[in-house]
């Protein structure tokens, strides 16, 4: 049985690296892929969006930038329909690949224009974080209902975003009573691109 390795180059320079490593006690040999020499329809036409962000870092070939970080959005949107998480996730993950082809801002751009943003509120978990709150508010009174409501739907916004390192804020969140403060927090979650804009924006109120 023959076996072969494998090395595939993803990085932001051209390549430049040898497939094979010669020492004294070391006789190595590896095939190199650049994922720039290969179509970007081969990753475009796959049926799993973990394979068609991959496209990003492909040959364009004949087709501009724009065009085709349009046909890996469309074809994302198709795959993953109306799951409004998976289709955040997929998207947040082209966008780090995308860094490596300086694509980041056409693939925002675009986005926009294709309104494929993800919408925090459609997702099912938020949903029922504020569900979730606002039943509580039945026995505790409307006021703290809301403010219950604005918490689960805030914990719900952090996990999904940020994940582990984005629920480190809630303790912080939790001591706001101000439910007008609580509207802006969740806001500012929802816009941001980053935990580092909500963890400033929350120490400014704490």
């Amino acid at each position: 049985l023959s076996v072969r390795q494998y090395v595939i180059y993803i990085g932001r320079a051209p390549m430049n690296m040898e497939n094979e490593l010669f020492d004294a006690d070391i006789n190595y040999r590896y095939n190199l892929i650049d994922m720039r020499n290969i179509p970007y329809e081969k990753f475009l036409q796959s049926d799993k969006p973990e394979e068609v962000i991959l496209a990003i870092l492909c040959d364009f070939q004949d087709h501009s930038p724009s065009d085709s970080v349009k046909e890996i959005l469309r074809r994302l949107k198709i795959l993953v329909k109306q799951d409004e998480l998976k289709k955040g996730k997929y998207i947040r993950q082209l966008e780090v690949l995308s860094q490596l082809r300086n694509l980041e801002e056409i693939i925002i751009e675009e986005e926009k224009k294709m309104a494929i943003i993800y919408d925090i509120e459609k997702d099912v978990r938020y949903k029922q974080g504020i569900a979730k709150g606002l039943q509580k508010g039945i026995t505790k009174g409307k006021k703290e209902g809301k403010r219950e409501g604005l918490l689960e739907g805030i914990e719900a916004l952090l996990n999904v975003k940020f994940g582990t390192p984005g629920l480190k804020l809630l303790n912080s969140i939790k001591k706001i009573e101000d439910i007008k403060l609580l509207q802006k927090i969740k806001d500012k979650i929802t816009s941001a691109s980053e935990l580092k804009e909500v963890e400033e924006f929350v120490e400014t109120i704490i």
